[in-house]
């Protein structure tokens, strides 16, 4: 089912707290999880990695990789989140990853991808993840297909996604995340091979800070970005896109990696395409800084009226396109039709009906 925010509500309701309606065997619940890995011998080869001292055991997981058990760690957090269980195991070739709820909701705290291959997970729904939901960490071809993220309203730092240098070949399809933090965040630093290659097709995007988020003073390189049908209904504290290079921003606000400059973070070929913007928050804020930013397109995208004054501006900013765009209910055909719809550009831009 392809989202949009006229089925939003329809959608949400799919997500109640407690699986209702969902039958349970006693007090368990059987989800299984598939990973797709390179193979890289005949039979794979599965190696738990052991608990560390003293470590308490998940009262509400249980994981098996290829019928192996692996220890779940119940590993308690900052007060605001409480606890999330992790397992950590290796593996040589293409596995397959079961994990047993066992308590009465269906809710998964979330997935970290590190140096892998072929990844993919499918018809997920993950609920009140403490942290970083899905991390994706120096890994290729990763994907995910119908997948369901709903985070608490009173949490920070539970992003939908996290992706850092050496993230490529990443295809997000048919999607929802409600979050407090930030949808899609970059990280890197500007060093190493970057992110490249990134697709979002279909999605719908409820967060209360960003949905695509660079910045912090640890941009990385992000070279072929593709956002389609993708529709931002709420971006309440900052903005739907929000790439920030320099530390203009954080003036005062303090966050420390925040003010430094992202160096080495070049940007080129990010198009969004068939996109809405809600005016529940920002739309697009840019600060390219020194950083090169080149082939950036908006196409056939609506956007109302920004709750705040959106921005785009930098000094190595290449001519930056807008196709069939309207923005508060006018077709946007120059850089007056933009400042009137609240864009402040600095930068130069070309415009086709």
């Amino acid at each position: 089912m392809k989202l949009n925010p006229k089925n939003l509500i329809k959608t949400l309701r799919l997500f109640p707290g407690r699986a209702a309606g969902v039958k349970r065997k006693l007090s368990t619940c059987l989800m299984g999880l598939v990973l797709m890995l390179l193979p890289m011998a005949i039979r794979a080869s599965v190696t738990p990695y052991p608990p560390y001292p003293g470590a308490a055991a998940s009262d509400s997981y249980r994981v098996t990789v290829n019928g192996q058990p692996v220890f779940v760690h119940k590993f308690f957090t900052f007060d605001q989140f409480q606890w999330m269980d992790y397992a950590s195991f290796g593996m040589t070739e293409k596995v397959h990853v079961e994990v047993t709820c066992l308590v009465s909701e269906r809710k998964l705290k979330g997935n970290v991808v590190n140096h892998s291959r072929n990844v993919s997970f499918q018809d997920l729904l993950l609920l009140r993840s403490a942290y970083w939901t899905v991390t994706v960490s120096g890994s290729q071809n990763f994907s995910t297909h119908h997948l369901k993220i709903v985070n608490r309203k009173q949490q920070y730092h539970d992003d939908a996604y996290d992706f850092t240098s050496g993230a490529s070949h990443i295809l997000i399809e048919d999607g929802f995340a409600m979050t407090m933090d930030d949808t899609w965040a970059f990280y890197g630093g500007g060093s190493g091979s970057g992110i490249e290659d990134f697709v979002v097709k279909g999605f719908v995007n409820y967060s209360y800070t960003c949905s695509l988020a660079m910045g912090y003073g640890g941009a990385p390189p992000v070279k072929h970005l593709r956002l389609e049908d993708a529709h931002f209904v709420a971006n309440h504290n900052k903005f739907a896109i929000w790439i920030q290079l320099t530390p203009a921003y954080f003036t005062g606000r303090g966050y420390s990696a925040g003010a430094r400059p992202s160096r080495g973070a070049a940007l080129d070929d990010f198009r969004f395409v068939n996109c809405t913007f809600e005016n529940d928050g920002g739309h697009i804020y840019i600060d390219g800084g020194e950083a090169p930013l080149t082939d950036f397109v908006f196409e056939n995208c609506v956007l109302d009226r920004p709750y705040k004054p959106d921005k785009i501006t930098g000094k190595n900013v290449s001519p930056i396109l807008f196709k069939n765009v309207t923005m508060n209910g006018t077709v946007v055909r120059n850089a007056e039709d933009l400042a009137r719809a609240g864009l402040d550009i600095s930068v130069p831009a070309k415009f086709e009906p």
